[in-house]
């Protein structure tokens, strides 16, 4: 049986910063499921935050930068990733206004957010509840 149909947590983030004269944004989805297989996974997908399809635009390196940002996260805490299957996914982007500083911040909180979802989630095939 599938567990990622039934048993996952979301969390979100999407930071604009006003600087004098401009402002710097950046954003994304973070959803974390049950491990498919031995070892844990970071999947990206380069969607849109409105409109859900994929980027035309070149945001890899900034997608790079939030997984980063979850991997050095989980390994301050002592946080074992492979545990999970992790999605990321709608991503704000700007051609001028992203911001990789934006994107890191914005990982680890969305990243914070579905942790504390998924710790707090009964868990309806172990009877455990949150």
């Amino acid at each position: 049986m599938d567990l990622r149909k039934f048993f996952q947590a979301i969390g979100s983030s999407y930071l604009i910063r006003k600087v004098a004269g401009s402002e710097r944004l950046g954003g994304l989805r973070v959803t974390l499921y049950p491990r498919s297989d031995d070892k844990g996974t970071i999947e990206i997908q380069l969607t849109d935050w409105q409109t859900g399809e994929l980027h035309t635009t070149p945001i890899p390196e900034l997608a790079d930068i939030a997984s980063d940002a979850i991997r050095a996260l989980a390994d301050l805490h002592s946080f074992d990733l492979s545990r999970l299957d992790i999605k990321l996914d709608n991503f704000v982007f700007h051609d001028v206004d992203s911001d990789p500083r934006c994107y890191a911040q914005a990982a680890r909180s969305a990243f914070r957010s579905a942790l504390e979802s998924l710790q707090t989630q009964d868990d309806p095939f172990s009877g455990r509840q949150g």
